[in-house]
């Protein structure tokens, strides 16, 4: 099928724009270390704001672009973007560093859920896994690239690379800009301030069973993927003589997982239900965890991550795909913006990991077992989710039988 030209458009824009994020905001702490000389706790406290002011931001975009469209919100967040980017780079103060470091994680959590809702509205329903895999596979190149340019242009950890990433968003607002002006055929601009509200949203998203299980089931399941890295590069420190090295290894080893099975592996989960590949790869996940967990040699950590990569190929669009399942076309905004709050388990996994670490003598045993276990749970709540809606369904088709 060729797809409609909004989502190779999206496509190549959230290729570019996380080409930019990885040129700059992954050196961030780099540059508040080296440039700026802030102290650790000060710069991981301004780390951590980005994706907690990304998840508040996704949601409230999301219900934004069913009442205002989805191009005015995305058009929005991409100069806010640029313009507190360069706030930020111009900023010494701390105060002013952590109000520019919000405003921009805020405005940055905008253009994700906005343009997978219109890639979505414009794509039969068939079709959606092929195009949510295909822009996560976009994302995971750009984040294999965008280190690397950072480093060979000399840019990464600099003030310069803040400035780069800022042009890369004007530009390409600029761009949409002009690109929606020129095409008035997009048959999902969506202006539904008559029929829904936030309000309204949230107290819809509030009420719905199955998409809260969804979100708990996300945070279990990005506890466990969500940053991966950071809890095995402490557990790695303390075991190899050159954790550096081999770390280096291993997330080359993930990159290029995800960029050569992403395609083949979403061919064949097409043939199945999403919650099949929820499961699959949570299993795989809990099965990489166990495999970090009793690792002694370096290729034991290689092929743990080969396997726990094939889930995380399995699980992120199955994921949007059961999402997409259960939501309302006139609230898809809003609830792609409500799995933003899937992001909060970037925050508990490296805080538990480092917890289970400092507390235990045997703390790689019991950090990556613990993964594997909330893995496994968060199937539990996915497979729950799902269970109720196909209940839902069912009901609403009996009364419309008894009520023709």
């Amino acid at each position: 099928m060729t797809h409609h030209p909004y989502v190779y458009l999206f496509v190549c824009f959230t290729f570019l724009l996380t080409l930019a994020d990885a040129t700059s905001i992954l050196f961030l702490p780099l540059y508040l270390s080296s440039v700026l000389k802030m102290e650790p706790i000060h710069i991981g406290v301004l780390s951590g704001i980005v994706p907690l002011a990304a998840t508040l931001g996704g949601f409230l975009a999301g219900s934004l672009s069913d009442v205002l469209g989805r191009k005015p919100v995305l058009i929005l967040s991409m100069f806010a973007y640029s313009v507190f980017m360069i706030g930020f780079a111009l900023s010494k103060e701390p105060v002013l560093l952590f109000l520019f470091v919000f405003l921009k994680g805020f405005f940055s959590g905008f253009f994700s859920p906005v343009s997978k809702a219109l890639m979505a509205d414009v794509t039969p329903s068939e079709y959606r896994l092929k195009v949510f895999s295909l822009r996560y596979l976009v994302v995971n190149i750009a984040y294999a690239l965008g280190p690397l340019i950072g480093l060979l242009a000399d840019i990464g950890g600099s003030i310069e690379s803040f400035y780069v990433a800022a042009a890369v968003y004007c530009i390409l607002g600029v761009g949409l800009l002009v690109l929606i002006k020129q095409d008035t055929r997009h048959p999902a601009s969506y202006n539904q301030s008559d029929k829904s509200s936030i309000v309204i949203a949230c107290k819809v998203i509030y009420r719905d069973a199955p998409l809260l299980l969804f979100i708990i089931g996300g945070i279990l399941s990005t506890v466990v993927h969500g940053q991966w890295s950071v809890p095995l590069m402490q557990y790695l420190g303390l075991q190899v003589n050159e954790p550096a090295k081999l770390f280096a290894i291993i997330v080359g080893v993930n990159s290029i997982c995800v960029i050569v099975f992403q395609i083949p592996v979403t061919r064949i989960a097409q043939k199945f239900q999403p919650i099949v590949s929820v499961f699959m790869g949570s299993s795989l996940f809990a099965l990489g965890m166990l495999g970090f967990a009793f690792a002694n040699e370096w290729w034991h950590f290689v092929v743990s991550m080969v396997v726990f990569t094939m889930g995380e190929v399995l699980v992120i669009p199955a994921e949007y795909q059961l999402l997409d399942q259960i939501t309302p076309a006139h609230f898809r905004g809003a609830y792609y913006g409500a799995q933003c709050f899937t992001t909060l388990g970037s925050f508990i996994g490296p805080w538990l990991g480092s917890v289970i670490l400092t507390h235990f003598s045997s703390g790689g045993f019991f950090t990556f077992g613990t993964y594997g276990l909330i893995a496994l749970l968060s199937v539990v709540f996915f497979w729950r989710g799902s269970k109720l809606h196909v209940k839902f369904n069912r009901h609403l088709a009996l009364l419309n039988m008894q009520n023709p």
